[in-house]
């Protein structure tokens, strides 16, 4: 039986009870996390947007699938482990992967006339988010340049992550610098009210670690990495990576605490194109 569904612009999925994970709709930049087949359907507009107009059984690399979100050319799943996977089109960083992993992943083929996206960088298969390893995710939301997820239960404190297109406060992280929060000093002299350049950044964690932030001011020597699991931190738009067809859109390839969320107890977020909402266990709604 269906536990839960989720729809995108052009493809949909379904998670079992028995954490199984099905997929139907338009499988054009790898949405669906199921190889092509040689002859499948395709729209006669444009060849590359092939399809399954049936439910398809996805190879899922993880435990049992407990949520799946689709978003516009992109999927988010976790499972009843806490790991959370991504697949389909990686512009903007909407996979969680990192900026320089979005750009080796594979573009899509050169259509009929030999003309290509050369910003058409794809996952074609789920892929675990190795930056948010160790941490329990438990819900995931996709919107349509963007991806959330929260944590919590299982000893991990609740917190929601952001990534994607930053433009126009999408991330809900602001945009201008915040005081270094991380009680653990690493530079004494600096006291921390006076840290106002701050900038952390989820890192792959090592073999057998657990997630590490990389930290560095502006105007002072860059730091090692923290071994700090769950640091309150916030990123800054200028420091962002640009899109190369327009330098407004700034993005964040890897997740960012929403730090104005942390002091609530968040129930839902709903995703849209160009804003989110969420809401709270109160019922309390924060655009």
């Amino acid at each position: 039986y269906a536990s839960q569904v989720s729809a995108g612009q052009a493809h949909s999925a379904c998670a079992t009870e028995d954490g199984q994970l099905f997929v139907w709709g338009c499988a054009r930049h790898g949405r669906l996390g199921i190889p092509p087949t040689p002859g499948m359907p395709f729209d006669l507009d444009d060849g590359h947007d092939t399809y399954y107009p049936n439910p398809m059984t996805v190879d899922f690399p993880g435990a049992k699938v407990k949520y799946v979100a689709c978003g516009l050319k992109h999927t988010l799943a976790c499972d009843d482990k806490g790991a959370i996977f991504a697949w389909g089109l990686g512009r903007y960083g909407r996979l969680g992967f990192g900026d320089e992993e979005m750009k080796a992943l594979p573009l899509e083929e050169p259509d009929v006339e030999g003309e290509w996206d050369e910003f058409s960088w794809h996952q074609p298969k789920p892929r675990q988010i190795t930056s948010l390893q160790g941490i329990n995710i438990i819900r995931v939301y996709a919107g349509a340049y963007n991806s959330f997820c929260l944590s919590g239960g299982s000893g991990t404190p609740q917190a929601v992550y952001a990534w994607g297109l930053a433009r126009y406060g999408l991330l809900g992280i602001g945009e201008y610098p915040s005081i270094c929060c991380h009680e653990r000093r690493f530079d004494a002299d600096i006291p921390a009210a006076k840290c106002v350049e701050c900038v952390k950044r989820l890192a792959p964690p090592k073999e057998g670690g657990i997630p590490t932030f990389i930290e560095e001011r502006r105007g002072h020597p860059a730091f090692s990495r923290c071994n700090v699991a769950f640091p309150r931190e916030v990123s800054k738009n200028h420091d962002f990576p640009a899109d190369a067809e327009d330098p407004l859109d700034v993005y964040s390839a890897t997740p960012c605490e929403v730090q104005a969320l942390a002091a609530q107890s968040i129930a839902n977020i709903i995703p849209g194109t160009f804003h989110h909402l969420a809401l709270s266990s109160a019922g309390e709604l924060l655009p």
